[in-house]
Parts: structure tokens; sequence; C-alpha cells
């Protein structure tokens, strides 16, 4: 099953055709290319990046940005979708609002 996972990788073929085309059951491809992806390790450990928390005294109001005079904002996109978070909520409400979309 190896060898045909590795000649689907480079074969251009949706699953399903490659399967009719080598008469493999489709449930069964499916199965051995997910086991093989979950037992490929990444080639390179993502990298870990250290973020200091700023202390209370540090945080100020944000600023307009100095040429359009619009506050900054934290734009999150998935598909067509598009959410604008204002800087000024606080970090429960964006909890809520992750956990909510989450459901």
């Amino acid at each position: 099953m190896a060898a045909y996972l590795q000649e689907f990788d480079s074969s251009g073929l949706s699953p399903s055709e490659f399967c009719q085309l080598h008469d493999i059951n489709i449930k069964t491809f499916t199965n051995n290319r997910y086991k093989q992806r979950k037992t490929v390790e990444p080639s390179e450990p993502e990298p870990f990046i250290e973020v200091a928390k700023p202390d209370a005294e540090q945080r100020s109001e944000p600023k307009p940005h100095r040429k359009s005079g619009v506050l900054p904002s934290l734009r999150l996109e998935a598909g067509d979708c598009q959410l604008h978070i204002s800087t000024s909520v606080t970090l429960v409400w964006i909890a809520e609002l992750l956990r909510e979309v989450a459901k």
C-alpha cells in the first residue's frame, strides 16, 4: 500500500479517481492515507516564540493610526468570513467568543 500512496501523491488525481484506476477500495485507501499521515513526523519542529506578558502599568489605551485616524484592530479571516476585533476588548471577551465559535 505504501507504493500506492507514493504514486497517489504524485498523480494529481483525486482519491476516488486513483482508487477506480487501480481497483482499490476507497475506504481502505483513505484509512491507510490517514495512518501514514499520523505516523509521519514533521521534518522540523515548529519554532517556539517566547512572549513576555506586559505589566498592567505598561499597557496603555490604543492610539489611532497617525495617518488614517483609525483605531488598531485584530482581523481574522476564514474563507469569505472576516472578523474585526477592536484592541479595546478584553481577553475574557475574546475567550468567550472563541468558546462560542468552537461549539
